[in-house]
Order: structure tokens, then C-alpha cells, then sequence
């Protein structure tokens, strides 16, 4: 699947889509909104969970790989060794 075929999804088909056959990589907060990162189809997706209104709003393929380090800026050295 490419970007732009995921893209023309609607909301609930992005879902099915990351839900049954994407793999969880991550998660973080941003203002009110709880933020997943899921992997597959070889891009990253990202889901945009709203903590007020208790539904997904938005997901979305990520197109910059800036967005990814924000998922792992709180991660330390020291968490990784403790895990080898």
C-alpha cells in the first residue's frame, strides 16, 4: 500500500488498517491528545488519540522523520542498557 492509497482511506478504514496488520512502536503525549506510533507496510503511522472526547481524530502516515525523534526523546542510555 502506498502513501497516497492509505491517504484516500477514510478514518475507520486507516483503522482496520493499523489495528489488524500494523505493529505498535511507541507512544506519547502532545497537549490533549494521546499519540501512537505503529509501523507497517514499510512507513510509520501515527494515530492521534483526543483524551477529551475519548476517540481517534486522525491517522496519519508520517512524512517526516522528525516527528519520530519526539517519540523517543525521553528514552536514556542507561533504560537501553538495563534492557541488554
Amino acid at each position: 500500500m502506498t502513501p497516497e492509497d492509505f491517504n484516500q482511506l477514510s478514518l475507520t478504514e486507516k483503522g482496520e488498517i493499523v489495528f489488524n496488520h500494523c505493529e505498535f512502536i511507541a507512544s506519547r503525549e502532545h497537549y490533549h491528545y494521546t499519540l501512537n506510533l505503529y509501523a507497517g507496510f514499510d512507513y510509520l503511522i501515527e494515530v492521534w488519540y483526543n483524551d477529551l472526547s475519548i476517540g481517534i481524530e486522525k491517522i496519519q502516515m508520517i512524512s517526516n522523520i522528525n516527528q519520530i525523534y519526539s517519540y523517543f526523546e525521553d528514552v536514556s542510555l542507561k533504560e537501553i542498557e538495563n534492557l541488554i
